[in-house]
C-alpha cells in the first residue's frame, strides 16, 4: 500500500471543499454584489386591477349613499371595512413605496369623511380615494405626486 503525504491529502481536501464552495455560490472568486432595486417606472396596478377596487370603491359608495346608510352602526361598519381593505389593497401592492405618505392615510382619512353623521354619505369619498392612488401610481401622475410631497405635513 502505497503511502501518501498528509500535507498533500490536506491540500487536496482544502482544494475540492473551496470547488464545492464555488459550485455552490455559483461564482468564480467574483464577489457577489448587492443589487439595487430598480425604481418602478409607469403604471403598477394594471386596468383589471384598478377596475375591480375601483368597482369595489363605486358598490360601497352607492350601498353607503342608498341602502346601508341609514342604518347608523351597520353603516359605520362597513365604512371602516371599505377604508381597511382599500388601505389594505395599498399596503400589499406598495402603492405607497416611494410616494407621499398622503397615499397611506388616503383610506383613512375617506373614511373618516364617511363617519361624520348625516352629511359623511354624500360624497364618494372611497371613489376618489381609488381614482387619486391610480392616478398618483401612473407615470403622469407622478409630478402631481411631488407637489403632494410638497404639501402633505408629515
Amino acid at each position: 500500500m502505497p503511502e501518501t503525504d498528509p500535507t498533500t491529502e490536506e491540500n487536496r481536501l482544502m482544494e475540492l471543499e473551496t470547488q464545492r464552495h464555488q459550485a455552490q455560490t455559483g461564482n468564480d472568486t467574483q464577489e457577489e454584489k448587492p443589487r439595487k432595486e430598480k425604481p418602478r417606472e409607469g403604471t403598477h396596478i394594471n386596468i383589471i386591477e384598478g377596475g375591480f377596487v375601483l368597482g369595489f370603491a363605486i358598490v360601497m359608495d352607492l350601498a353607503d349613499y342608498f341602502i346601508i346608510g341609514f342604518i347608523p352602526i351597520l353603516g359605520d361598519i362597513l365604512d371602516l371595512v371599505a377604508g381597511a381593505s382599500i388601505w389594505l389593497w395599498v399596503k400589499i401592492r406598495g402603492l405607497d413605496r416611494s410616494r407621499s405618505i398622503f397615499i397611506s392615510w388616503s383610506p383613512w382619512i375617506a373614511t373618516g369623511i364617511e363617519l361624520i353623521p348625516l352629511i359623511g354619505d354624500l360624497p364618494p369619498s372611497y371613489t376618489i380615494n381609488v381614482l387619486v392612488v391610480i392616478i398618483l401610481n401612473s407615470k403622469w401622475g407622478q409630478a402631481f405626486s411631488k407637489l403632494l410631497k410638497v404639501l402633505s405635513p408629515v
